[in-house]
């Protein structure tokens, strides 16, 4: 196994280019070829958030480069953006400017907080779209696990939800033309992880002790713990549950979505990503769904090499250049 489930490299080092780390002046346009560092991109609540950009080296087919925002993942509680570095220059490589998200982090900061931030990015990166060569109208969300949810939230709703939060930017556009998850939750309320043990069914039973094992593994702490540091509650009969599921959000007019999903993933039940894929097509959102057959929490090399090149493919067909 080469692959863990919470920091997915996507199995692309070979096609990688020399990233400079060249300084810039302050105002200077990103040189193309660079691994842009630290930039803030907004400070709420108490907390300065950061994004890195990694740009093509080559110039862009039709302008401008189209840009994919990568959120890591972690439980919505831990995680950092350097962790998907690679996956961002593998995305500069393909002629994507690559951009590692850094959000707020439970149990200091709880939902919505993390939709905020991601909003936020998303508003920032269209607002200094010049500055890094940035098509403004070709804008994707990726990431995997918390990551892949929040891709998902920003792809599937709108200003009419009441999520876009107190960030800046706040007249301009948090939409997404386009998004990629990996492994991600999307209808809490179909989890059993708050239900008494006589209530679950001998699979249920088995999925839960699954997930139990690796949430101790990652947190020190149950399923149920995790979610309840949040949301701020472990309550079942919670709208919340409701809330912070994307399939709630599923409409006509959505970004197209392609859904990754491993068919022995301990966390999220493959049903998740069938489930998803359902409401897509009853909803005539472009998509497509990709299931790797024996991935679990860990894909091998070839895995996620199929992944990966799934990947790069969908957003090439949904962020095309313009004519």
């Amino acid at each position: 196994m080469t692959l863990l489930h919470r920091n997915p490299t996507l199995a692309f080092a070979a096609v990688l280019g020399v990233f400079s780390l060249t300084p810039r002046l302050p105002g200077q346009a990103a040189p193309t070829g660079s691994l842009v560092r630290d930039r803030i991109y907004s400070e709420v609540g108490g907390q300065t958030l950061q994004l890195d950009l990694a740009l093509p080296s080559e110039p862009p087919a039709g302008g401008r480069f189209p840009a994919v925002l990568y959120f890591h993942g972690g439980g919505w509680q831990s995680g950092r953006r350097q962790e998907v570095h690679e996956q961002i220059q593998l995305l500069a490589a393909k002629g994507f400017v690559g951009i590692a998200v850094s959000y707020r982090l439970a149990p200091d900061h709880k939902w919505p907080a993390q939709i905020h931030d991601a909003k936020t990015a998303v508003r920032f990166v269209r607002t200094h779209a010049a500055e890094f060569n940035i098509d403004p109208d070709r804008i994707a969300a990726a990431g995997e696990s918390a990551g892949g949810h929040l891709a998902l939230m920003l792809g599937l709703t709108s200003p009419d939800d009441d999520l876009e939060g107190p960030g800046e930017w706040s007249d301009v556009s948090s939409r997404v033309q386009s998004v990629v998850s990996y492994s991600a939750l999307v209808d809490f309320t179909k989890l059993k992880f708050n239900r008494p043990p006589e209530e679950l069914t001998p699979e249920e039973t088995r999925r839960l002790a699954a997930s139990d094992a690796h949430h101790q593994m990652q947190h020190g702490k149950t399923t149920a713990e995790v979610l309840a540091d949040w949301t701020g509650t472990a309550d079942p009969a919670d709208p919340i549950w409701k809330d912070i599921s994307p399939v709630q959000y599923v409409s006509r007019g959505d970004a197209p979505v392609l859904i990754i999903q491993g068919d022995g993933d301990p966390v999220v039940p493959v049903e998740q990503g069938r489930l998803l894929n359902r409401m897509l097509t009853a909803a005539a959102v472009r998509h497509d769904l990709l299931i790797i057959e024996g991935a679990g929490s860990s894909l091998t090399q070839a895995q996620a090499t199929r992944a990966a090149t799934r990947m790069v493919e969908f957003l090439r067909l949904t962020l095309p250049a313009p004519r």
